[in-house]
């Protein structure tokens, strides 16, 4: 049987089909992942150092890091 050829889905970490396109975002929208990694950490560090919440700094940091390249019009609404 022929193997089916893909790529990588960056989400799910699966295979998918050649016929989906993966989603691309424009470099100037993308975050510094040195200043994800550092404000994740500064929020583990903020806790206490409490060990088991690394994906939730890590999503918060992010949500942080976003809010703040939004122009100020789409912050409050």
């Amino acid at each position: 049987m022929a193997q089916r050829r893909g790529t990588i889905n960056p989400v799910a970490g699966v295979d998918a089909p050649e016929t989906m396109q993966r989603a691309t975002i424009p470099v100037e929208s993308q975050i510094d992942r040195e200043a994800l990694r550092r404000r994740a950490y500064k929020l583990y560090e903020h806790r206490g150092g409490e060990h088991g919440h690394d994906w939730a700094d890590w999503f918060q940091a992010e949500r942080e890091l976003r809010a703040q390249r939004m122009p100020p019009r789409q912050r409050n609404g």
